[in-house]
């Protein structure tokens, strides 16, 4: 790094906004030892403060996985490979795109491997703030000189990976993403460490591209992931269409519905950690369809609870109360977890059936209610959500009151059921026809009015 350079455009200029001498004598001596490098030319006159020791420091990166995460299993597994054989030859600190964590994460685990990551600063004063408190547990980022942004727009990430690692693999490249333009740009200007790129991981074009200005290609032999599936949701009918039937499959008795996903659209942080070994392990999830979720649920004759969404990581099993022929009022698709919520497949079971083991309506509230609720009542809490207020704020956001949710804790074990206390509801007769095979409860279909 050319000191006089630094000096110019950052140390004199930021200085005479530091809050105290100490984080200026701090901030010096990062520049003399070489922990600060500018990645100014990719994002806009940016400093980076990264710590310097002798591991060799790699760097994951890969398009945006998005949803339907079971069909990139290939994907994962080869980044596993990709850790295992760097691990075998020397100490490593991985680096990855946050949107990766979850994976990361497990893979610090499986293989005692050290791990780093960014700490962005949006602000000058959060930046000497975090500078003043930094010993090296995380890659430091200033904010951008606004008047200085480059036209080329590089996300932060992939610019101090590019500056950061002694090596870069990239297992995944999507159709249409930048990712690879910017790769063969810094290949080419000779700003990039090594990069590795995995066949059949990526589109030929880029491919190509990524090639001729330098990258190295790895054959997996590993197959072409799958299509992305499709996420459409069935619709309920009517509820005038639906009472009368309604009434005759519960024949007048109150129950508990436990609507199912698959885990088609899932993302990454929703997964547990046993699902991220299977595609660690290059296995594709299980139960991609509500259709496979109620296949095993039938089969083991056990709903398994979860702590996904739930305040203090309690594992429960979640029902509503709402009368079956009024669920379409909830079915409706959640922008901000990108799924349909009461799709019509889950099973039906006599209310009393579920009280008797432990079933319990939740406690609605806020941090104020959580803060009162004894320890052991805790798995029964749900946030109100702001669109249940009644004064500022009132109808925006979620109105998690609506849903009429009670829980029970742990699992919930169906092999005491009797047959006419539940029974099994799906969208259509054909998977009426594929569930009933071995299951002791009455399979329905919405649109078979029998």
């Amino acid at each position: 790094m050319d000191w006089n350079t630094v000096s110019d455009q950052w140390y004199s200029k930021w200085l005479r906004q530091v809050p105290s001498q100490k984080t200026a004598d701090k901030f010096q001596s990062l520049l003399e030892t070489e922990q600060v490098c500018e990645i100014g030319e990719m994002v806009g006159c940016q400093l980076l403060v990264s710590r310097r020791n002798s591991q060799r420091r790699l760097a994951l990166l890969t398009s945006r996985i998005g949803r339907d995460v079971s069909r990139l299993a290939g994907v994962y597994h080869e980044m596993a490979q990709i850790v295992r054989r760097a691990r075998a030859e020397d100490a490593i600190t991985l680096f990855a795109d946050a949107h990766l964590a979850p994976i990361v994460r497990r893979l610090a685990e499986s293989h005692g491997i050290a791990t780093t990551k960014i700490s962005f600063c949006r602000t000058l004063a959060s930046f000497w703030r975090r500078l003043s408190a930094w010993d090296g547990d995380c890659l430091l980022t200033s904010p951008p000189q606004s008047d200085t942004v480059s036209r080329t727009v590089v996300p932060t990430c992939v610019a101090v990976a590019l500056r950061w690692a002694d090596e870069l693999h990239v297992p995944w490249i999507r159709p249409q993403s930048s990712l690879a333009e910017t790769l063969a740009v810094s290949l080419r200007k000779q700003q990039s460490p090594p990069v590795w790129i995995y066949a059949p991981f990526f589109p030929l074009a880029a491919g190509l591209d990524l090639r001729s200005a330098g990258a190295q290609v790895v054959d997996t032999g590993k197959p072409i992931p799958r299509p992305t599936l499709s996420n459409r949701s069935h619709s309920w009918p009517k509820a005038d269409v639906l009472k009368d039937v309604v009434n005759r499959w519960t024949m007048g008795r109150e129950g508990l519905v436990h609507c199912v996903r698959g885990t088609t659209g899932l993302r990454l942080p929703e997964l547990s950690t046993g699902q991220l070994d299977c595609l660690l392990g290059g296995v594709e999830l299980g139960c991609s369809s509500p259709g496979d979720t109620l296949k095993k649920i039938i089969h083991d004759k056990r709903i398994y609870g979860s702590s996904k969404a739930i305040r203090g990581g309690h594992r429960v099993v979640c029902f509503s109360s709402t009368p079956l022929h009024e669920l379409a009022n909830l079915h409706e698709f959640r922008r901000g977890r990108q799924r349909w919520d009461f799709s019509p497949f889950g099973i039906w079971i006599d209310r009393q059936w579920l009280v008797h083991r432990g079933a319990r309506p939740v406690v609605y509230g806020d941090d104020t209610v959580w803060e009162q609720l004894p320890s052991p009542d805790r798995p029964w809490f749900q946030c109100r959500g702001n669109g249940a207020r009644t004064g500022a704020g009132a109808g925006v956001g979620a109105d998690w009151t609506r849903e009429n949710e009670w829980r029970v804790s742990g699992d919930v074990s169906l092999d005491g059921l009797p047959t006419d206390s539940a029974f099994v509801l799906v969208a259509t007769g054909a998977d009426t026809r594929w569930l009933q095979t071995g299951c002791r409860w009455k399979v329905v279909a919405l649109d078979e009015n029998d």
